[in-house]
């Protein structure tokens, strides 16, 4: 294996252990066991924000005016489908429990889809329809610099100042208040995406002084700061840890993979499991509480795992498709 390939496996580690934790965050974010776990509550946006931010990373890594268009193309398999597949499948799992109309339907597979969780993806993909351009920002410092700073204008607007005013939008009000947010932590990875280095990696002093701003800017989002600064440390913190962790760590855990290959499938499905779950508690009246709640989470993950693994053996094809083709070897 040669150094840059080993540098580059080693970076994919990490930002897939990255989202791995972030997955398991947004799990607990939407079950009842938030209620008792107020750090959730409190960094729930940075953790939103760190899917956003590795996506765009990854994908303006390297880009060129070459290979946008492709890895544009890519995306309508990797993301787009998805999107309305598992998006099918709820609204399938869901019909019993709702009398659909054109109305509906149409909403369930746009502005408040019928898979919660999937709203990502389809943001995702509508942030990076005007890649082509933004690649072309990217070139020069002084324009991917302004290009952070409108997209930081844009998240401070429509998310912190002027919620209220697009609230009151009909239909995809909600949806442009999400879309405003998560502008400014997709721009900044594509900016730091574009030109990042292999070479460049975390090495044992910015790892200290990085665990120590982390641990500052938590401390300040736990303590009642402006709504704009707060934002504002969301948006950063996912570099900021970032920099907390040195590549080296990740050199021999290879095992990591076999946790952090259903990151894809455990988000999408996720929803559905806790609604299970969280049903048959309710009927069997197990209670309520923070060892009910916490049992009901763990169980979900390990539901998603068995049933991600399960598909991966008898029906590896229909789970590459609802992965976007993310299944590794």
């Amino acid at each position: 294996m040669t150094k840059e390939k080993g540098s580059f496996e080693n970076i994919s580690r990490k930002f897939s252990f990255f989202l791995f934790v972030s997955v398991w965050m947004v799990v607990i974010y939407h079950s009842n066991f938030r209620y008792y776990c107020n750090f959730i509550d409190v960094v729930g946006p940075a953790v939103i924000s760190s899917f956003f931010y590795v996506s765009s990373f990854f994908f303006y890594r390297g880009i060129t005016a070459e290979n946008v268009l492709p890895r544009l193309k890519k995306r309508l398999q990797t993301v787009l489908l998805p999107y309305f597949l598992w998006n099918l499948i709820y609204m399938l799992l869901y019909c019993k429990e709702y009398e659909y109309t054109v109305a509906s339907v149409i909403r369930g597979f746009t502005v408040n889809p019928f898979c919660t969780p999937s709203w990502y993806l389809l943001t995702l993909f509508l942030y990076l329809l005007p890649a082509p351009l933004i690649r072309k920002a990217l070139v020069k410092r002084w324009s991917a610099l302004l290009l952070l700073m409108i997209g930081g204008l844009i998240s401070f607007l429509g998310y912190i100042y002027f919620q209220k005013e697009l609230a009151l939008i009909p239909v995809v009000g909600g949806y442009l208040i999400r879309m405003a947010g998560y502008v400014g932590p997709f721009l900044l990875g594509a900016v730091i995406g574009s030109r990042y280095d292999d070479k460049l990696h975390v090495n044992w002093k910015r790892s200290l002084v990085a665990i120590l701003a982390a641990g500052v800017m938590i401390y300040l989002i736990f303590h009642g700061i402006p709504a704009g600064v707060k934002y504002l440390f969301n948006v950063l913190l996912p570099v900021v840890l970032w920099e907390a962790v040195p590549e080296s760590l990740f050199a021999r855990l290879h095992f990591l993979k076999w946790f952090t290959d259903p990151i894809l499938f455990i988000n999408m499905s996720h929803w559905y499991v806790l609604f299970v779950l969280q049903s048959l508690a309710m009927k069997l009246d197990l209670g309520a509480g923070f060892v009910i709640f916490g049992c009901i989470v763990v169980a979900a993950f390990i539901c998603c795992y068995a049933l991600y693994y399960l598909m991966r053996w008898i029906l590896p094809g229909v789970l590459g498709v609802l992965t976007g083709g993310r299944i590794k070897k």
